[in-house]
């Protein structure tokens, strides 16, 4: 007998009895009921969203009114073979629930397949654009990390405890773009389960006898006020589950939709350790394909998948990027293939070195102020805890960001360089009395106060992470395609290629918050190419009037992207790297300057009445204006500021060596 699972929102309680009716009526089986809120969801079974095993599905109806709240969605999961092939028709009584009229497809055409390495939310966004229509590709997702493992993705890791800080150009995406072709149930995720940026923000002092001030609102420089667009802080393995669970929404509608819809596969557990094309060249194969050699983590077995298009969507140490670069051989067949192109340039920025490790607080910890009272922290507020001891080898600062999650240990993220002396501490009991020196006012006591013995000693052990280069790939996709032949002879299923987004693509520290923005655009823009579009704009292009070849499109993405990355590279590198209060007495200088060339740049764009443009880090997560544009406004200021240097240059060597002018 095939089991029905109906998943109702907690709004269309209401409906349950006719929804149940309905299928009773036609099904005659039982009928498990669930409910969920906007807390994110599990993947289908297991490590995959659909089940390959008999036929497995969700049929769904996710709706969204015009202020964007969320209509009830209803869905149903079949896992069993009896029901392919039937036709349903579930009549709802209730003006609440739409009237939904569903015929399965057993059939489906051969479509385009992709695989995406790398499960991380770039890579899930780039699932999500590349089944829709009119790309229309199967996809299939593998991630390197086990869901069932403490270091997944998808669940809080205490040892990294990252949030995103989703901004204007990365809300391109997640609120469904100009077009409003992308998901937009996203953005309503993120904004129930996020925080906006600007909200309250108190520095505590470490003396015990100094009140703490009142929360004030924090400035927004990557907030775009004029289009009212503001950014979310969102934790990391949120944003996961978010996608996770659109891609299950979306694996439903995709169904309503009809048969030009691809589906979406997951995997985790799953690595690449080798990317190829293809030797076969025949009439009844693709002409060319991409072999993609994926291991298990657990067990170590290994398989080999062949698709049309590989997405590198992972990370910073791409294995996809690795073999395109040293794949001069691998790629011998595919013309103009230069595997040098995929070398990483690499530059260090004052932030890049940095240590960062995570002390997690209990949620709603209290802290004593001078008047003897408590001082309750709140989840949605952020606070920075400065230190006794401001000694360049001793200074360190505790920050929290705000959470809307109540009942989780809040991470307070410590960043210094690796030579501070708290690095050399590796003993729980050592790291307490250490923090209780540095935060006379926070009650550290041992056993009794508010982190835990057994926190500590992880705390202590933990060895955090790096802040990266700033380094970025100027080589971002390759494919088989022949741009000397006729495109009006090419049949588009015949080529294929390979093409990085996210961290494959570009890497910093996060001082400027624009690395799952740029991501997320890189996607958006992969998005326009394939469609023909400007890549930046999203217009229509004149010369093409259907959607252009594969490698066309991969060839146009990659023409458009990379002096945008470049620019945002050298954006990374100087837009703001001493924001962490670095301690040593060099970093030190280099702050008060920076800070004063900010000042600078503010006090001239007042006065010229923005004739001057603003410091480039303002502009940052302008979502009109590129990357290119922010640091040419940037240059043009630095060569108005250089011409009165020049000049005393100038000056100073006419007078020294005693020049004759005519």
């Amino acid at each position: 007998m095939p089991q029905i699972i109906i998943t109702l929102t907690k709004t269309s309680m209401s409906t349950c009895r006719y929804t149940t009716l309905a299928v009773l009526l036609i099904f005659g089986t039982s009928i498990q009921n669930s409910f969920y809120s906007t807390a994110p969801l599990n993947c289908l079974s297991g490590n995959r969203c659909i089940n390959s095993n008999g036929y497995s599905t969700i049929f769904s109806s996710a709706f969204h009114t015009g202020n964007n709240t969320p209509r009830p969605h209803f869905s149903m999961r079949y896992n069993n073979d009896d029901v392919v092939g039937k036709k349903i028709k579930l009549l709802m009584s209730k003006s609440t629930m739409p009237q939904v009229d569903v015929e399965e497809i057993i059939e489906t055409k051969k479509k385009r397949n992709a695989i995406i390495i790398g499960g991380g939310p770039v890579g899930l966004a780039a699932a999500l654009t590349l089944a829709k229509a009119p790309h229309s590709f199967d996809v299939t997702v593998y991630e390197a990390t086990p869901d069932d493992s403490p270091s997944s993705t998808r669940i809080f890791d205490p040892t990294k405890a990252y949030s995103y800080l989703i901004n204007a150009r990365g809300q391109k995406f997640t609120s469904g773009g100009k077009h409003n072709r992308y998901f937009p149930e996203i953005q309503t995720f993120i904004e129930s389960m996020g925080v906006p940026l600007g909200g309250a923000f108190a520095v505590v002092p470490w003396d015990p006898k100094k009140a703490i001030p009142k929360s004030s609102n924090t400035i927004m420089p990557f907030s775009d006020k004029r289009k009212k667009i503001n950014p979310y802080w969102i934790p990391r393995h949120s944003l996961i589950n978010i996608m996770h669970d659109v891609i299950e929404m979306y694996n439903s509608n995709k169904t309503l939709a009809g048969n030009d819809m691809g589906t979406i596969e997951y995997f985790s557990g799953i690595k690449c350790v080798d990317v190829k094309a293809s030797e076969e060249h025949t009439s009844e194969v693709n002409s060319s394909s991409v072999l993609v050699t994926l291991q298990n983590t657990v067990n170590g077995t290994e398989s080999l998948e062949s698709c049309q298009l590989l997405v590198g969507a992972d990370g910073i140490d791409s294995k996809v990027r690795d073999c395109l670069s040293r794949g001069n051989e691998a790629f011998q067949s595919w013309p103009r293939f230069k595997g040098n192109k995929f070398n990483v340039k690499k530059w260090v920025s004052p932030s890049t070195g940095l240590r960062i490790k995570a002390l997690q607080f209990p949620p709603g910890f209290q802290i004593k102020d001078s008047d003897g009272s408590m001082f309750i922290t709140e989840g949605e507020a952020a606070y920075a805890m400065r230190p006794k001891n401001t000694s360049p080898l001793k200074y360190l600062s505790l920050g929290l960001l705000p959470t809307t999650v109540k009942d989780s240990p809040r991470p307070g993220l410590i960043i210094t360089r690796p030579k501070n002396d708290f690095w050399k501490i590796t003993d729980g009991e050592e790291m307490r009395q250490y923090f209780q020196k540095q935060f006379p006012r926070m009650d550290f006591r041992k056993g009794e106060g508010i982190i835990s013995d057994q926190e500590w000693e992880r705390f202590a052990v933990a060895q955090g992470t790096r802040f990266p280069h700033c380094q970025y790939s100027p080589g971002l996709q390759a494919s088989s395609g022949n741009d000397d032949e006729d495109s009006s002879t090419i049949d588009n299923s015949k080529e294929c290629g390979i093409v990085l987004v996210g961290d494959a693509v570009h890497s910093f520290p996060p001082d400027i918050g624009q690395g799952i923005n740029a991501g997320l655009t890189d996607v958006v823009a992969l998005d326009h190419a394939l469609r023909g579009e400007n890549v930046l704009t999203g217009q229509q292009m004149k010369k093409y009037s259907k959607i252009p070849r594969l490698s066309t499109a991969l060839k146009n993405y990659e023409r458009e992207r990379e002096p945008e990355t470049r620019s945002l590279i050298r954006l990374a590198r100087f837009g703001a790297p001493y924001q962490y209060g670095q301690s040593l007495r060099f970093d030190r200088l280099r702050t008060k300057l920076w800070f004063m060339n900010v000042i600078l740049r503010t006090v001239l764009n007042k006065l010229t009445f923005g004739l001057i443009p603003k410091a480039a880090f303002f502009s940052a997560s302008n979502p009109d204006m590129s990357y290119r544009k922010v640091m040419r406004r940037a240059d043009s200021t630095t060569a108005l500021l250089s011409l009165p240097l020049l000049f005393y240059a100038i000056t100073w060597m006419v007078k020294k060596f005693k020049f004759v002018t005519i």
